[in-house]
């Protein structure tokens, strides 16, 4: 995970690094402006995302759970019956 995390952290600095040469001082001062007003939609946009992720993830959870009491209850049913008859 580390790995991938200093590999992301490398593209992007090469990624402004190559914006900074590319752009005149007053392109790059814009271009910053712009990103620094987005950030907090990006971030709300981000969260969003993780969250009905999560929420889906938290679904597929409760699914399986459902799914693994029915069968422990089926297998207790017959347990039961067994010990019966």
């Amino acid at each position: 995970m580390s790995e991938k995390l200093d590999q992301a952290t490398g593209v992007v600095t090469i990624a402004l690094g190559w914006l900074t040469v590319a752009l005149a001082p007053a392109d790059a001062l814009a271009w910053g402006d712009t990103l620094t007003q987005l950030a907090p939609f990006c971030l709300i946009a981000f969260l969003i995302w993780r969250m009905r992720r999560l929420d889906s993830e938290l679904k597929d959870y409760k699914e399986r759970c459902d799914r693994l009491t029915d069968q422990l209850m089926d297998l207790s049913r017959r347990v039961e019956d067994s010990e019966r008859g």
